[in-house]
């Protein structure tokens, strides 16, 4: 998510508000996982997806967020990935790993 050719690892902290968070742990040099640091998240955060939603060549986070029938987006652009989660009803109430998908 921070385009330094090195995955990270995005986990979901599953609690409401102000406890829901997600946690973000880069690699270092070596390819370990350091500590994470966290962005705040709207309630029960579940399964979360990256995939270039607006083709700017950055990949976005989608997160689903289980029992509020509502999906957050976070942006990302040359500054890094946004803060701020932009959040948009959603038909459903629950998201599974395998259910959950993005396309074109």
């Amino acid at each position: 998510m921070d385009r330094d050719a090195k995955n990270e690892v995005i986990v979901t902290i599953s609690a409401n508000r102000p406890y829901s968070k997600l946690w973000v742990y880069k690699q270092d040099v070596t390819g370990r996982l350091g500590a994470p640091y966290s962005i705040d998240t709207y309630d029960m955060p579940d399964v979360s997806r990256a995939q270039d939603l607006d083709n700017n060549g950055f990949l976005d986070l989608i997160v689903g967020h289980r029992g509020w029938y509502a999906l957050g987006r976070y942006m990302q652009d040359t500054a890094g990935l946004a803060p701020t989660e932009i959040l948009h009803e959603a038909p459903i109430n629950g998201f599974m790993p395998d259910t959950f998908a993005l396309g074109d």
